[in-house]
């Protein structure tokens, strides 16, 4: 399995992966709305500014199949009661057959954003 953090929002291959993910997961869910993910693309390129916060996209890939993503977002406003930064994890799905996949984004998204 391979995991791939997306730092260019130019990369349109990886982005696609990460936006296959959902496609995949919500193909039968009549709530999901697809034009969501313009929120994301929108969100990961504004954050690309000095002064933006920064999102690290994470796509698993298995036999070049996008199965599961997720995004390590960190704000530098974003502060707890100590002072620390912090951080969370957006964007998080997973296909069924896969959770190993999304143990390892997860996982991938705690690195980055320690």
């Amino acid at each position: 399995m391979e995991i791939v953090e997306i730092r260019d929002p130019a990369d349109e291959q990886a982005i696609e992966q990460f936006l296959q993910v959902a496609t995949t997961v919500y193909q039968d869910d009549p709530v999901w709305v697809p034009e969501s993910e313009r929120t994301f693309t929108q969100r990961f390129q504004e954050s690309q500014a000095l002064d933006a916060g920064q999102m690290v996209p994470v796509v698993a890939l298995e036999s070049n199949q996008p199965v599961a993503r997720a995004t390590a977002i960190l704000d530098p406003g974003a502060r707890d009661q100590a002072g620390h930064p912090e951080g969370w994890i957006g964007f998080f799905e997973c296909v069924q057959e896969h959770p190993r996949a999304a143990g390892l984004v997860l996982e991938r998204c705690e690195q980055i954003l320690q």
